[in-house]
């Protein structure tokens, strides 16, 4: 009888410690996702810090909604302060020149899917010297390189935006001049592979290497990265 006492005993201690860990890792595994949590609210909240000034002085960035062909213009007003964050912060804050009209929402005409629909704008890079010695796809991979990292993360903070089913991702249009001729590169950014570059599942290379780019004619390229 003593001997199954002590087991018995033994047996609960066992069982009474696994609970206490099992506890606190649930308490210290839980911080990170609240602290997440936060942190993407207060993204959020950074975009949407507007004033009636922002409306009025970064409305000419947006699409003009009259030109919309699908149910991109139901999200435009129904997001539309996020557009305005987005291309305040872009501007003041990235240093980066928004193509006027371009923010809004696209579809894919490859695909020719207009309830699949993609938030991007277009960004105006500067003229430099050595574009003119470079071929396209080594410009376009190199500013690729510069610029979609903070471009990426200021769209990726409207998170309401992408819980909509429609929305399925994120264009981002990059245009520059070589040699008198104007260039544009797309980027065409899965939202699932968005979520797993800020989560350090994908690196900037794998991230434009899994996602489709197209040149000045729609067409898809390769780009050497």
């Amino acid at each position: 009888m003593a001997y199954k006492g002590i087991t018995t005993i033994t047996m609960l201690l066992f069982v009474s410690t696994c609970g206490s860990v099992n506890d606190k890792e649930i308490l210290i595994n839980r911080k990170p996702i609240i602290d997440k949590v936060e942190i993407n609210n207060n993204r959020e909240k950074t975009i949407l810090n507007n004033s009636d000034t922002d409306i009025s002085k970064y409305d000419t960035y947006l699409v003009e909604t009259d030109q919309y062909t699908t149910n991109g213009v139901h999200y435009h007003k129904k997001y539309h302060k996020h557009l305005i964050g987005i291309a305040r912060i872009i501007i003041n804050k990235k240093g980066l020149s928004i193509v006027k009209n371009s923010i809004g929402f696209y579809f894919d005409t490859k695909e020719s899917a207009k309830n699949r629909l993609y938030l991007g704008l277009d960004i105006d890079i500067p003229h430099r010297a050595n574009f003119d010695n470079k071929p396209y796809t080594k410009i376009a991979a190199m500013l690729l390189k510069e610029h979609i990292d903070n471009i990426l993360y200021t769209i990726h903070s409207c998170r309401s935006i992408f819980t909509e089913k429609e929305i399925v991702g994120m264009v981002i249009g990059l245009l520059w001049k070589a040699k008198g001729t104007k260039e544009l590169l797309s980027i065409w950014i899965d939202k699932k592979d968005v979520l797993r570059y800020e989560d350090n599942k994908l690196t900037l290379d794998e991230l434009i290497l899994r996602n489709p780019i197209t040149n000045n004619q729609g067409k898809i390229i390769r780009l050497p990265i």
